[in-house]
């Protein structure tokens, strides 16, 4: 039941992020922080042939398992490579469309990584960003052994190739608040 659970929850916010990005046909988007999901793929289903996806993991062992996933036509290619968050490796103003789903939780660098997706949006594109901020998790379990940090995997860092920042997820959504972006947010 609990992996059904899981699921619905999934299936809800893939949802919910494609009914925001809104994705029309011809699009060219950009995936930061891509992973084997099927995210990158159900982009490509939505730009069409005419569009293209392109996914950014600095993990090659992620790449390869997005790479894995079958398209159908009349999709979209979907391409993988390597990069960061502060460091895209596209032209200026190559993409309609970016996304980073669980992706700057991870990034040192706010300014840098939010300047990098700016700077290869074309004018009038769109950034969708989600992240969990951790530190507003209340979890609660009847045994007090998976109440201890290291049961629940709170002591180590995330599985990301960059480290928890000492900063954290609340001090960086306190900085976006504090350094707004010329765009409309729809939460």
């Amino acid at each position: 039941l609990a992996s059904c659970v899981q699921l619905l929850r999934i299936a809800r916010a893939s949802h919910a992020i494609h009914r925001l990005l809104d994705l029309q046909p011809g699009e060219d988007v950009l995936d930061i922080g891509s992973d084997p999901a099927s995210r990158p793929v159900e982009m490509a289903v939505r730009v069409g042939a005419s569009g293209s996806v392109h996914g950014i993991e600095p993990s090659e062992q992620m790449r390869a398992l997005a790479a894995r996933r079958r398209l159908d036509d009349p999709a979209a290619p979907v391409t993988f490579r390597g990069g960061d968050a502060v460091a895209l490796p596209f032209a200026d103003a190559s993409f309609d469309v970016a996304t980073a789903t669980q992706v700057y939780e991870y990034v040192a660098d706010m300014p840098a990584a939010l300047a990098e997706a700016h700077r290869v949006l074309r004018p009038a594109g769109r950034l969708l960003i989600l992240d969990t901020d951790w530190d507003s998790i209340v979890w609660h379990s009847s045994d007090p052994a998976r109440m201890q940090p290291r049961a629940r995997g709170l002591g180590r860092s995330p599985s990301r190739s960059a480290p928890a920042t000492p900063a954290g997820p609340t001090a960086r959504r306190r900085w976006v608040h504090r350094h707004p972006l010329s765009a409309s947010c729809r939460c």
